[in-house]
């Protein structure tokens, strides 16, 4: 990997004995811990980009955010939203399903509900 110019500087608070290992540790494999940070930090990065995929776009976040005051505004109505309803608009949120399947799923729980009052 060729070297590429650093510009930037992390600070941490660690233990001391967490450090001196760390160091011996990166030294023992004759690297650099500052080399092995990076590496560290790099498989990190993968690693939770492929468990928790990133919002990728401004419409992703817009589905979020409206989601989010949809739910956010029945409960100051008043109302309990349920898990189901949760989840639903986790699937909007996350692009799984559109708005057209969320509004016709609300409609469905609604109805649903309705015959139980």
């Amino acid at each position: 990997m060729p070297a590429t110019l650093k510009e930037s500087s992390v600070t941490i608070r660690v233990e001391e004995s967490l450090r001196d290992e760390f160091n011996d540790a990166a030294a023992r494999i004759g690297r650099p811990a500052a080399q092995v940070l990076r590496e560290l930090m790099g498989d990190f990065i993968l690693l939770i980009n492929a468990t928790h995929p990133p919002v990728a776009s401004a419409a992703a976040r817009q589905r979020r955010e409206a989601a989010a005051f949809a739910l956010g505004n029945s409960e100051l109505e008043g109302y309990k939203t349920s898990a189901t309803q949760r989840a639903l608009f986790e699937q909007y949120a996350s692009g799984q399903i559109t708005i057209e399947q969320l509004g016709e799923a609300v409609d469905r729980l609604a109805t649903e509900f309705r015959a139980t009052v």
